[in-house]
């Protein structure tokens, strides 16, 4: 059985974008096109080409009912 892993940094928001939407999702991944990483929505996401897994991301959901971000990828 996987090991259940949260969020522990500050409130996540999208490091490419002001206005950028979570909307419950969010990246901690390295961003391609910046050769840095960074915490980005799911359009950003897309839009740059991250990729999860060892030494490149993961995916974070926000939970409904407690608000924590667990970790469901990568």
């Amino acid at each position: 059985m996987a090991k259940i892993v949260y969020w522990s940094g500050s409130m996540p928001k999208c490091d490419l974008g002001v206005t950028h939407r979570l909307n419950g999702v969010f990246y901690d991944a390295l961003i391609p096109s910046y050769r840095k990483w960074g915490l980005v929505c799911p359009d950003c996401a897309k839009a740059h080409g991250v990729q999860l897994g060892m030494g490149q991301g993961q995916k974070y959901i926000q939970q409904p009912l407690s608000g924590k971000w667990m970790k469901v990828k990568g």
